[in-house]
C-alpha cells in the first residue's frame, strides 16, 4: 500500500521486521512485494490498441509513489512505441478516489474528451470517471472506453463491470507472510523485493472499435 516513506521510519522504531506491500521506495533497504506495474499498463495498452483505439489518454492520481510513477511511465511509452505520441494526453485527479475520479472526469468532459479510450491509474478513480460519463449522459463503452488497475471486488459490481488490471493480492499477501518469517528467523538479512505478475480481467467497459469500422 501507499505509505510515506517517513512513517515507515517512524514505525520501524517499534519493530525491525517490515514489509511493504503494494509500493516500493527503491532504497534496496525496505522489504517489499510489489508488482510489475509497468508489465500491468502494457498488458491494458495491448488490449485497447488490439481493440482499435489509437487516442488514448491517462487519468491518473498524482505521481507521489513510485508504482504511480511506473504507470505513467508504462503509458508514454507504450504510446510512443506503438507510433501515437501525438495522442498522448495525461490528466492528473488531486486525489485517488472515486469524488477525484468523478470531478475531474466532469470538467474533462465539459472541455471536450477528444479520445476514445481513458485507461485510469486505479480503479476507484476510474468508477468516478464512469459516474461523470454517465451523468453527462453518455455511455460506456459506446462513447468512451474505460480501464482501470488493481482488480478490486468494486471493479466488478458496477455496470458494466470495469475492465482492469488485476493485482493478485492473496499471492502478495502470502507471499510477505514469507518474508517475514524468513527475518524473523534470520534476523539481519538483507532486504528483499519479490516482484510478481499482474493479469488483465475483462470487463465490458472497453468497445471494440474494429467492429465497428
Amino acid at each position: 500500500m501507499d505509505i510515506p516513506k517517513e512513517s515507515i521510519t517512524r514505525i520501524s522504531k517499534f519493530g525491525e521486521n517490515i514489509v511493504l506491500i503494494g509500493n516500493d521506495f527503491l532504497d534496496n533497504t525496505t522489504n517489499c512485494v510489489v508488482i510489475d506495474n509497468f508489465a500491468g499498463v502494457q498488458l491494458m495498452m495491448q488490449h485497447l490498441f488490439q481493440a482499435g483505439h489509437r487516442k488514448i489518454a491517462l487519468l491518473s492520481e498524482q505521481p507521489v509513489y513510485n508504482d504511480i510513477k511506473e504507470r505513467i511511465r508504462a503509458y508514454h511509452y507504450c504510446m510512443e512505441e506503438a507510433g501515437y505520441s501525438e495522442f498522448r494526453h495525461v490528466v492528473y485527479a488531486n486525489g485517488s478516489g472515486i469524488a477525484d475520479g468523478e470531478l475531474v472526469g466532469t470538467e474533462w468532459i465539459e472541455n471536450g474528451l477528444h479520445h476514445s479510450a481513458v485507461l485510469v491509474s486505479n480503479d476507484m478513480l476510474a468508477i468516478g470517471l464512469m459516474k461523470a460519463v454517465k451523468s453527462a449522459g453518455l455511455q460506456i463503452p459506446r462513447d468512451i472506453s474505460v480501464a482501470g488497475f488493481d482488480g478490486t471486488w468494486v471493479s466488478s459490481i458496477v455496470d458494466p463491470p470495469l475492465t482492469s488490471v488485476v493485482q493478485p493480492m492473496f499471492d502478495m499477501g502470502s507471499a510477505a507472510i514469507t518474508l517475514l518469517m524468513e527475518f524473523m528467523k534470520s534476523p539481519g538479512t538483507p532486504a528483499r523485493k519479490i516482484v510478481l505478475s499482474p493479469t488483465l480481467k475483462i470487463g465490458g467497459t472497453i468497445a471494440n472499435k474494429n467492429a465497428t469500422e
